[in-house]
C-alpha cells in the first residue's frame, strides 16, 4: 500500500477508536464486518495488537460462517504469526504451527462455498507467508499438513495460477522429503 493508503487507514482506525471511547453503545452500533475491516486494516499497518482488539470484538458478535469469518481467521492467523516474531527454535515452530492452524480454519471455511474461491487463493497466500519461517531444512516437515490442505484446496477451486500451484506443490515435496517421506515427495 502507498503512504497515502496507510494514512487513510490510520485515520479510519482513529475514527473508530474515537467511537469506542464514547462507550460500548457506540461500538455496538457498528456492524461486525466493520470491526473485521478495522482489524484487517490495523494488521496491514503492522498494528497487530490493535488489530487483535478489533478482531476479538468482531468474534464476540458470534459472526455467521461466511466469507467474513474466513477473513477473520486469516487475520487472527496473521496476529498469531506476528507474536511468533523473535522466537527461536521450538518456540518459533510451535507458534508458527499454531498460526497455520488458525489460517487453515479460514481455508476450510472458504472451501465450503464455490463463491469463496478467491478466499481459497488468499488463504494459500496467508498460509505460505506465515509458514515461510519454516521453509528450511529440518523445519519444512512441519508444513506437510498445511501445504497438503492448500494444494488440495487450490485444485478443488480450479485455481488458474499454475505457477503458484507448482510453487506450493514443490514446497510440499520438500516438506515430505524433510519428514523422511520420500515416496510422498514424488
Amino acid at each position: 500500500a502507498s503512504g497515502a493508503d496507510d494514512t487513510l487507514l490510520a485515520r479510519v482506525l482513529g475514527e473508530v477508536d474515537s467511537l469506542s471511547r464514547l462507550g460500548n453503545a457506540a461500538v455496538d452500533r457498528l456492524s461486525p464486518e466493520v470491526l473485521l475491516l478495522c482489524a484487517e486494516a490495523a494488521v496491514k499497518l503492522g498494528r497487530c495488537e490493535e488489530g487483535d482488539s478489533y478482531l476479538q470484538a468482531y468474534l464476540s458478535a458470534k459472526p455467521a460462517a461466511n466469507q467474513f469469518l474466513a477473513r477473520g481467521y486469516y487475520c487472527a492467523a496473521q496476529v498469531a504469526a506476528s507474536r511468533a516474531a523473535g522466537l527461536k527454535a521450538e518456540a518459533l515452530v510451535a507458534a508458527t504451527v499454531a498460526a497455520l492452524e488458525i489460517a487453515q480454519r479460514g481455508l476450510e471455511l472458504a472451501r465450503t462455498n464455490p463463491n469463496y474461491r478467491f478466499l481459497v487463493y488468499n488463504g494459500s497466500v496467508h498460509i505460505y507467508n506465515i509458514g515461510r519461517v519454516l521453509l528450511r531444512p529440518g523445519r519444512r516437515r512441519h508444513l506437510v499438513g498445511p501445504l497438503k490442505v492448500v494444494v488440495a484446496a487450490l485444485a478443488e477451486a480450479e485455481e488458474k495460477d499454475a505457477a503458484w500451484r507448482l510453487q506450493l506443490a514443490t514446497q510440499l515435496a520438500y516438506a515430505h522429503d524433510d519428514k523422511g517421506e520420500a515416496d510422498a515427495a514424488v
